[in-house]
């Protein structure tokens, strides 16, 4: 196991040689370094993003490879919990979210749902 920062976890992957990027990790971490405490007020889809902005920034920033498949599965819990938010009453999303979202169609019914049911804006559509 390689060295950790902030709970980035790099690995060898001894069959490619490249190293394998644990980003589940660093999102984990990274609740803590945004600053989320239990009763903030933000919805949980908005927690999820906020910390998978960090821990994908902090990647970036440390070259630290980070695979479309880690970016779409991530893409997918926070849809399936956005779209859980609007169900349960919530009236509009953040625009940001929303945005990175609508970056990519997967195939996903819930981020297929957000690209059907919210404008760029983050108001529902229907």
């Amino acid at each position: 196991m390689g060295p950790r920062r902030f709970g980035v976890e790099d690995r060898l992957d001894t069959n490619t040689g490249k190293i394998r990027l644990f980003l589940h990790r660093a999102s984990r971490d990274s609740h803590i370094v945004v600053g989320h405490k239990d009763g903030d007020g933000k919805p949980e889809y908005l927690w999820e993003y906020e910390a998978f902005a960090w821990a994908r920034k902090y990647c970036v920033e440390h070259n630290i490879p980070v695979p479309a498949r880690t970016v779409n599965y991530e893409r997918e819990i926070i849809a399936e919990k956005l779209r859980k938010s609007l169900e349960n009453g919530m009236k509009s999303a953040r625009p940001v979210v929303v945005e990175f979202i609508h970056q990519k169609k997967n195939g996903d019914p819930d981020v297929k749902w957000v690209w059907q049911n919210l404008d760029a804006d983050g108001k529902l559509v229907r």
